[in-house]
């Protein structure tokens, strides 16, 4: 059974010790990737907590309206707030709210994502490359890139982390050059 339709029938039991029994068993399971979604924007540590926090009160008083994936709720509500927070406390704000729909927009552009990946191509060795797509794209643990690989998964984090090194490098090269 997956976890949406588990949610649904766990809130219709009624049951506060059920209900409340599934929303920590949810809270175990995504707050390490909720934390990392919101610390890619907020660097203090007691604001990624604050904001997570948020993130699961807000899933918990909501929790009857989530169709989509608990997953996707989770990260799309952890980055939203994270960048709700930067916007409410930045003290200086650097552009405007057109401007950052702009930024927003060109990021999103599959043109650049394109640019992004060839440069990692060119760049990584093959077998760095495979790995970080791997890991990122299609979200394979490293144990589980270890087996498709058929190597150490000790190996694939090194590998994992080297490309990520080299590729953040290559991409502000690339970046500067322009």
């Amino acid at each position: 059974m997956n976890e949406e339709r588990k949610l649904h029938q766990v809130l219709k039991t009624g049951d506060k010790e059920i209900i409340n029994s599934y929303f920590e068993e949810i809270y175990n399971k995504y707050k390490g990737l909720v934390c990392f979604v919101i610390a890619k924007y907020i660097k203090n540590y007691d604001d990624i907590v604050d904001i997570a926090q948020d993130v699961f009160l807000s899933f918990f008083n909501n929790a009857d309206k989530v169709n989509s994936s608990i997953k996707y709720y989770l990260t799309t509500s952890a980055k939203n707030k994270a960048l709700n927070y930067i916007k409410k406390y930045s003290r200086i704000s650097i552009v405007d709210d057109k401007e950052l729909d702009v930024i927003q927009e060109e990021l999103n552009n599959n043109d650049t994502f394109e640019y992004i990946m060839e440069v990692l191509k060119e760049t990584l060795t093959k077998q760095e490359y495979e790995i970080l797509c791997l890991h990122l794209l299609d979200n394979y643990t490293f144990k589980k890139i270890s087996l498709k690989q058929n190597i150490n998964e000790s190996t694939v984090k090194t590998l994992y982390y080297r490309a990520v090194k080299k590729g953040k490098l290559a991409i502000e090269r690339k970046y500067n050059d322009e």
